[in-house]
């Protein structure tokens, strides 16, 4: 299978949540076939009972597997069963029954890192302490956003719950707090630190630099010897 252009390995067990706007492409072998459940379904909220979209921590992600798998098999199978079924009852246990697996989905997720940190630095935690270590590296918002089976949109979204600045202001807040170390404790001219950081000239760098501290680099390594601490970055992430 296919989302998005990303391959995901479908075997017995293995789970799948299609987000509104995935493009999807699947094959299977005609003589090695697997019975696949889907089911689609609306979330809404509580209070207004008025279709949401959910764009906190609480999705999981687009690929995982159950174990053990017959709890999850013997749910759908009964799922299926009931689906056709036009009374109010078979309705409600519907719903009941996708409210239990969207349940399982988050826990697994949650369980999988071996911990319970919060969902949103769970997604965003590798990705930020990668930015942070790579300063001079230019990622790119779909690219990071892929290898963690999210669209860039709810990617971007999260990284501005998080940390209050969009991703690609982040990845500049990462390039200026190194900046500011370079300019503080090593011998490299403003010139050499803005190629460190893989600016194309002194006057871009000096620039962007001005604009996130409110001073340019020369008077920042100036003054920097009167300072208790360098620039600070917005959030420091904990996760590796």
């Amino acid at each position: 299978m296919k989302v998005n252009g990303e391959p995901f390995v479908l075997e017995r067990g293995a789970v799948m949540l299609f987000r509104p706007g995935d493009q999807l492409e699947g094959t299977q072998d005609s003589e090695d076939t697997l019975v696949v459940y889907a089911a689609h379904f609306d979330i809404y909220s509580a209070e207004t009972r008025k279709r949401v979209m959910v764009d906190d921590a609480l999705v999981p992600r687009i690929w995982r597997k159950m174990h053990p798998v017959e709890p999850m098999e013997r749910m759908m199978q009964h799922y299926a069963s009931i689906a056709e079924r036009a009374d109010e009852l078979s309705r409600l246990e519907m719903s009941a029954l996708l409210q239990v697996f969207w349940t399982w989905l988050w826990r697994i997720d949650i369980e999988q890192v071996g911990s319970s940190p919060e969902y949103l630095q769970m997604y965003l935690a590798p990705v930020l302490d990668g930015v942070k270590v790579n300063p001079g590296k230019r990622f790119q918002l779909d690219v990071v956003a892929s290898r963690i089976g999210i669209s860039p949109d709810y990617f971007s979204r999260l990284c501005k719950r998080l940390t209050g600045l969009s991703f690609q202001s982040y990845c500049i807040h990462a390039r200026i707090h190194r900046a500011c170390w370079l300019l503080r404790w090593s011998s490299m001219t403003v010139s050499e630190v803005a190629g460190e950081l893989g600016y194309p000239d002194i006057y871009s760098f000096s620039r962007q630099f001005k604009k996130i501290t409110g001073m340019s680099p020369r008077i920042y390594r100036e003054k920097s010897s009167g300072l208790d601490k360098e620039f600070a970055m917005p959030w420091r992430p904990t996760l590796w």
